[in-house]
């Protein structure tokens, strides 16, 4: 089969679009995963950093004046990669 110049960029469209679909999934099960507090627009911030370094701020937080909690994603156990 010969390639034509469309079909790179349309499996690195598809590869994109099923990564962002996996990520989207991955948010969706952690908003069920909370523990919401009853407040009015109760918040979760989280960074990624790309050195694996994570650090969670939340409205309960940023009520009691707290400091983000920070952790290293090397340092916990991971579910095996989603197949795309």
């Amino acid at each position: 089969m010969i390639c034509s110049v469309s079909d790179p960029e349309k499996i690195q469209k598809e590869e994109a679009q099923n990564k962002g679909l996996a990520i989207i999934a991955n948010l969706a099960e952690m908003h069920d995963l909370i523990e919401w507090d009853d407040v009015e627009d109760a918040f979760l911030n989280m960074k990624f950093h790309q050195s694996g370094r994570v650090e969670i701020f939340t409205s309960k937080d940023k009520a009691e004046g707290n400091a983000p909690t920070t952790f290293d994603l090397k340092e916990v156990i991971r579910k095996p990669k989603m197949e795309l």
